[in-house]
């Protein structure tokens, strides 16, 4: 599949720290009420925004939106922070002549409501309990495959509460790498 047909997908799973675990049962019996409510009579549902076996949602985002032939192009598709793996197919999107490609980037904030930037994301949200905004879409197939199938596309991001890890000062950290090697040492003693 080429890089810009790509969507990148997660699942949303029940925060572990109080207050905001308390609910979440009621997330569940709401998305699955949003399902039962667009089904169509006698169709079974293909795919589901909710996931019975990581009891969580499953939410998706296209990584770049097609914009036509335009002479206005992305301006960060050139340096866009991706892995080595990507790069080449990165340059070749950016290098097409029949569709220009815009990376469709998805709003973060951080607990301070301040917009977080794209290469901050894994810093910033990784261990992060985050409030999500979702669209979410249905699409019947008929005929042979008579099925409902449900999709929660990702708008924005909100972080509710860092992770330790973005909180811990330079002395904390130090203090876990020291942790983390004399248990190395140990382990290996």
């Amino acid at each position: 599949m080429p890089l810009s047909k790509a969507k990148a997908s997660a699942i949303i799973m029940c925060p572990t720290a109080a207050p905001f675990n308390k609910g979440w049962d009621n997330i569940k019996q709401a998305n699955l009420r949003v399902q039962n409510s667009k089904k169509t009579h006698g169709s079974k549902i293909g795919n589901s925004i909710w996931s019975d076996k990581d009891n969580g949602i499953k939410v998706r985002h296209a990584l770049f939106k097609r914009e036509g032939n335009e002479t206005i192009k992305d301006p960060f598709i050139d340096t866009w922070p991706v892995k080595s793996e990507a790069k080449a197919a990165l340059q070749d999107m950016a290098n097409e002549t029949q569709f220009k490609w815009q990376i469709n980037i998805i709003p973060a904030f951080d607990a301070n409501d301040s917009l977080i930037p794209p290469e901050d994301y894994e810093r910033c949200l990784k261990g992060a309990i985050v409030a999500i905004k979702v669209s979410i879409a249905h699409q019947h197939l008929g005929r042979s495959a008579n099925s409902d199938n449900y999709y929660a596309d990702l708008l924005e991001l909100k972080v509710l509460k860092e992770s330790v890890s973005v909180i811990a000062s330079p002395a904390k950290r130090r203090l876990a790498e020291e942790a983390e090697k004399l248990a190395k040492r140990t382990r290996l003693e």
